[in-house]
């Protein structure tokens, strides 16, 4: 691995350094890399990846206010973002993308999840009682 130039809270930052949290994450939203806004007319910060994983990490916090949990996501994704296009950085813009990408992210999200639990279960011993899953 060599340093990239940039520094990020005073430490040479890796240039193939991506945050544990975020690379866990996209592995499962692999099928929104490349998607754009289905709704907006213009190329947009906040894509349906870069949403989506937001959402996820905002999720993660207990008994964090909205505002705070959103900035914790946003530090995490500097720097994997940044490969890619900056991501947005707002709570009013995450929301206003939440609102017009929900429609046609969340059905691809959740096939995306279905497929992912079914080849975990595929891998597992027969125990009775998932079999239904497994289909």
């Amino acid at each position: 691995m060599r340093n990239d130039r940039r520094i990020v809270e005073g430490d040479f930052v890796s240039s193939s350094y991506r945050h544990p949290l975020v690379e866990g994450i996209t592995r499962f939203l692999a099928c929104l890399c490349g998607m754009v806004d289905p709704v907006a007319g213009r190329r947009v910060r906040w894509t349906p990846l870069a949403t989506a994983t937001a959402a996820v990490l905002m999720a993660l916090g207990h008994h964090v206010p909205l505002r705070a949990a959103c900035d914790d996501a946003l530090s995490c994704m500097a720097i994997d973002f940044r490969r890619r296009r900056r991501v947005g950085g707002t709570y009013n813009g995450w929301i206003k993308a939440m609102e017009r990408q929900s429609p046609d992210v969340l059905p691809k999200v959740k096939a995306s999840l279905r497929q992912h639990v079914r080849q975990r279960l595929r891998s597992l011993p027969d125990m009775g009682g998932v079999e239904f899953a497994r289909r």
